[in-house]
């Protein structure tokens, strides 16, 4: 599932020529393009007798225990041989392939572990790391999903975490202190690619005594693991929640890899509120349209999914992104968005918004009706709000008008990344596929088969009142006529 945003709506004369009425709305732009972080917090926690064992049944039946303090090459092997070989998931398929995942794996089952993040004080790094600014002071839940096993020659080609649940938000690993080569963790996102080297993390030439290292990243985040070389990599993964339970109280411990940078909302919230106190900008009002940093998973047992729950549930920079809205008290909602052009024979990009993922059950929207047709029908509910750039002239639209006016609402988009352009731009050229629906499969590949969740791509809107309530004095502009009024969703 994607949202279409379109390249061509920020290029053009008219948009480039009515950007240059306001520098600041460039000057934050740039600003909003430096808050991205990177999508993964590492760290290691020192192993002691009390957390160092792991227990399992090996294939003589009989209940073995591997201590990981020091686990002899022979009981690695023993473990590795009792595990089962690990599969993933294509589509709603559970696949054995060797060739795009060899590794063993472990149900939580059929293992039991001294091992626990919280009382470590993981999970608290992990909370302050993932989720910055009010976010923060969410609670999370882990849940033990699986003991993996890397043997010489394994690996995991480059795939997504199914998701399970609409309240899960990311994936822990714990890598266990073994010798070994190769192994390591790609991560990839937004265009940028980072390596966490697991072998170098839990080496004995990085800590004197034996120590397990970890990392956490976002689900919707593309990962692979890279071919063992050589030794047993021997990995605890977890599935993170959020929670209204209560956490266990910071480690002392705890040392992270990779350190948690100052609250970028600091920089974003003068840059915006400058922009805001332009009384030529937007002077009837209008919308900001946020495009996000991640996707996020919704239930797909109804027709159709509301996205206010996911509010609450925003990851890493995102959540930045709203935090920024409401210190300059702009209220904020999660839309689905949905692009159509201005008419058959224009590159002008008009959008719909809509507060609900849309299933239009294998129909092809555009070959039977235009989608602001359907999405329009009272017997769906959708209610949507239309949206054009802005600053920008105002389209005409009378081909579009149906039954009543299609009225629009002045939309400033703005964007965290140019691979974000690329990559609708090639949606673009594939036409009516193009669409945000479920129809278009999410996913290829990832570690478990799809079954009751999905990911889909949302925007951040922000609603900006007229110049007169916000700047609080009277004010008329000549450049500016757009009616906003109704056209508001929020």
């Amino acid at each position: 599932m994607t949202t279409t945003v379109d390249a061509s709506m920020t290029e053009g004369g008219s948009n480039t020529v009515e950007s240059a009425r306001f520098p600041a709305l460039e000057e934050f732009k740039e600003a909003f393009a430096t808050i991205q972080q990177l999508p993964y917090c590492s760290g290691h926690v020192a192993l002691d007798e009390d957390c160092s064992k792991i227990f399992y049944q090996g294939l003589n039946g009989q209940v073995n225990a591997i201590d990981f303090l020091n686990p002899a090459e022979k009981d690695l092997a023993a473990l590795a041989e009792a595990c089962h070989p690990a599969s993933f998931g294509r589509g709603d398929q559970d696949v054995l392939d060797d060739t795009y995942r060899k590794a063993g794996k472990m149900d939580k089952k059929e293992f039991a572990t001294q091992f626990d993040p919280f009382e470590n004080g993981i999970i608290d790094k992990i909370r302050g790391a993932l989720l910055p600014g009010e976010k923060g002071q969410k609670e999370i839940r882990a849940e033990m999903y699986k003991l993996n096993v890397y043997g010489p020659g394994s690996f995991f080609k480059a795939h997504v975490d199914t998701p399970r649940s609409d309240v899960m938000f990311g994936s822990l690993v714990v890598v266990l202190p073994t010798q070994h080569e190769g192994g390591s963790l790609m991560f990839r996102h937004k265009g940028n690619e980072v390596t966490f080297n697991t072998a170098q993390a839990v080496s004995a030439s990085t800590h004197p005594s034996p120590h397990a290292a970890y990392v956490a990243f976002f689900s919707d985040v593309e990962h692979e693991v890279t071919m063992v070389a050589s030794g047993y990599r021997v990995t605890l993964t977890y599935n993170l929640y959020f929670s209204d339970s209560p956490s266990a109280l910071l480690s002392q411990d705890l040392l992270a890899v990779a350190p948690v940078t100052n609250n970028p909302v600091e920089k974003l919230k003068p840059a915006l509120a400058e922009l805001l106190s332009n009384p030529e900008f937007l002077p009837k009002g209008g919308l900001f349209a946020f495009q996000l940093s991640h996707k996020y998973p919704f239930k797909v047992a109804s027709r159709s999914t509301s996205l206010t729950d996911l509010l609450g549930r925003l990851k890493g920079s995102d959540a930045l992104v709203k935090e920024t809205c409401e210190a300059v008290n702009l209220p904020v909602q999660l839309k689905a968005m949905y692009a159509f052009k201005e008419d058959e024979y224009s590159d002008c990009m008009l959008y719909a918004l809509v507060d609900k993922f849309v299933n239009f059950n294998g129909r092809d929207i555009y070959a039977e009706e235009p989608i602001h047709f359907m999405l329009r029908k009272k017997k769906y509910g959708y209610r949507p709000f239309f949206a054009y750039p802005y600053p920008g002239k105002k389209p005409a639209l009378d081909y579009y008008s149906g039954k009543g006016d299609l009225r629009l609402t002045p939309t400033v988009w703005v964007k965290l990344d140019e691979e974000q352009e690329k990559r609708e731009g090639d949606k673009k050229a594939e036409g009516k596929k193009a669409c945000n629906s479920w129809d278009q499969q999410y996913m290829t590949y990832g570690n478990e088969m799809q079954l009751a969740h999905m990911y889909g791509e949302v925007c951040l809107v922000a609603k900006v009142k007229p110049a007169t309530e916000r700047l609080g004095q009277a004010h008329t502009s000549s450049t500016q006529s757009d009616e906003v009024g109704q056209t508001q969703p929020i």
